[in-house]
């Protein structure tokens, strides 16, 4: 409690948490008996528009895939790439060592065998051979090791829960205190260990760094001495399907494809990432001058680029989950049947309805959404059910005698309508709901500093990953909501420090059958973006946490 008596806001998270909350109307769309294609489908995509017409295109035309983006930086280097464009050229540009899994597994891409030693608290990489970078050159360990110790030079400002945090020495090299990072070890040419501070589940996400060519000398001597050099920030060589051709700030980046790159390449030689300002957007799709683009329902450019007759659309999931959170100082709100009980109650699609649909799809789970991957994860999540609801209040002798204060910010739509749809149903149950209509200070008061609150509306990323489980047992800018449950906090620590992937994906499905017993929060809503793809395309595959597409070298047009 003590915590709670001396709170420091973090004003900056309020607003942002405020800002996000904020969503203007909705735009209804017809989802018809669409199909998706097996991989789509997999990653969670939902196919909402077909497209039609003839699309016409040269041979030329049918070699270079054209891409539609807001902001170009031009940095090409993936440990410093910001901007959305440039982190999807990267994508195209660079490989991992593999590919991390929500349940633990990898994916090997770059390296060969992958093992970890408990007691030296270090990762031994051993890399596949013949593997060359667009220049023809071998990858080799010193490339690894320049990679990773890049990327720790990159996070100058790392806070505790980056992985680079954990490699031994890196903090030391940031601090200046060091030259070279100590835990960053070439065993041989074709094999990398990294020695970790600690046992830590985050540490297999050093094998989802991107890989580049070493070009910054000795990474054990000279790493610092690179912090200011303009070229390493700006471009990179890598070894995946593309490489970089030109770059205009601004304007566009066009790759080419990597000549050495050991994959089937099919029609896509040369993809371009153009930057398309509103006033030229509806042009260029009726010249057919785009083959994709992603975008909100929030976008300025939504309707042209949804409603783009050669288009297919998809519907793509995001981790950006909308939820309700509850005051655990409530007395009656500890008990978790309480909370099953607003779980239960609250019907998501009837509040999300079509209004509001194409910003926010209604969910019941934390995670991309339904799939092979994670199906066993959701057996148990709550969908509504009002006689449940009334069940649990009555049998728990609670209908009737609970009051739930939930403020709002007055001038916030979204905000204002879930409240109303909220009071409804869970009124209808047996609670009592007090609808508390703020302006933004009277917000930020009664949360974060009065505790005039039960239940509030938030949204974060969530996902089926041991940092989200962990999030739900820590405060939240000094907010009573840190769950706290003695089964729940033993679970996420299990995770925590598990490197084994067996011991990770038992205790991962523990924990989330624990999550939709104790309702935490309540996930009711889930953050759309749409891709928008040129209906003679085919062979293009993606995942949900993929930037734009995966396997654009597998493309092909059919375009007469």
């Amino acid at each position: 409690m003590d915590q709670l008596k001396n709170r420091k806001i973090n004003v900056k998270i309020i607003l942002v948490i405020i800002a996000l909350i904020v969503i203007g109307a909705g735009l209804a769309a017809t989802v018809g008996s669409l199909k998706t294609t097996p991989e789509l489908k997999e990653a969670g995509f939902t196919a909402l528009k077909n497209g039609t017409g003839t699309v016409v295109k040269d041979e030329s035309r049918k070699q270079r895939l054209v891409i539609a983006v807001d902001t170009i930086d031009g940095c090409l280097n993936p440990a410093f790439a910001t901007a959305m464009a440039d982190r999807m050229a990267c994508e195209m540009i660079y490989e991992p060592l593999a590919k991390v899994h929500t349940d633990g597994s990898f994916e090997p891409v770059l390296a060969e065998q992958v093992d970890w030693d408990q007691e030296k608290l270090t990762m031994s990489i051993k890399l596949k051979e013949g593997i060359l970078f667009s220049d023809g050159t071998p990858l080799t360990a010193d490339d690894v090791c320049a990679s990773i110790g890049i990327r720790c030079l990159a996070e100058y400002n790392m806070d505790v829960d980056s992985v680079y945090f954990h490699i031994a020495g890196a903090w030391d090299m940031n601090e200046q205190k060091t030259q070279g990072i100590s835990g960053i070890r070439k065993a041989d040419e074709n094999t990398v260990e990294i020695v970790f501070m600690d046992a830590n589940r985050r540490n297999w996400d050093i094998l989802e760094t991107n890989i580049q060519k070493n070009r910054f000398a000795d990474i054990g001597q000279q790493l610092t001495g690179f912090r200011n050099v303009t070229e390493v920030y700006n471009s990179g060589i890598g070894t995946g399907p593309y490489m970089a051709d030109t770059i205009s700030q601004g304007i566009s980046i066009c790759l080419q494809a990597n000549p050495s790159y050991r994959g089937e390449m099919k029609d896509i030689k040369i993809v371009e990432l153009a930057q398309i300002n509103f006033y030229n957007m509806k042009d260029a799709i009726e010249k057919q001058e785009i083959d994709v683009a992603q975008y909100t329902a929030n976008s300025e450019q939504f309707d042209t680029l949804y409603q783009g007759k050669q288009f297919n659309v998809y519907a793509k999931p995001t981790d950006n989950i909308y939820a309700i959170g509850f005051n655990l100082n409530n007395v009656f709100l500890k008990d978790e049947k309480v909370r099953q009980a607003v779980a239960y109650a609250f019907n998501k699609e009837g509040a999300l309805n079509k209004e509001w649909e194409m910003k926010i799809a209604p969910t019941n789970v934390i995670g991309y959404g339904s799939g092979p991957s994670t199906e066993l994860l959701e057996t148990k999540a709550v969908s509504y059910d009002k006689g449940k609801a009334e069940s649990i209040l009555k049998e728990a002798g609670m209908a009737g005698r609970i009051i739930l204060r939930l403020p709002v910010l007055k001038e916030n739509e979204f905000q204002m309508h879930m409240a109303s749809c909220l009071k409804k149903d869970l009124e209808a149950v047996g609670f009592t709901v007090e609808v508390n209509e703020c302006t933004s200070e009277e917000y930020v008061q009664a949360l974060y500093v009065e505790d005039k609150f039960d239940i509030y509306l938030f949204n974060d990323t969530m996902n089926y990953d041991w940092a989200t489980f962990q999030n739900m047992s820590r405060l939240r800018d000094g907010m009573p909501v840190a769950f706290l449950d003695n089964d729940y906090v033993e679970l996420v620590s299990r995770m925590e420090t598990s490197m084994n992937q067996e011991e990770y994906a038992a205790a991962l499905t523990e924990l989330s059958d624990k999550f939709y017993e104790k309702m935490p929060v309540v996930p009711f809503g889930r953050v759309q973006r749409y891709l928008s793809i040129s209906h003679d395309l085919s062979g293009y595959g993606a995942s949900p946490d993929a930037l734009m597409l995966e396997n654009v070298n597998l493309i092909q047009s059919d375009a007469k």
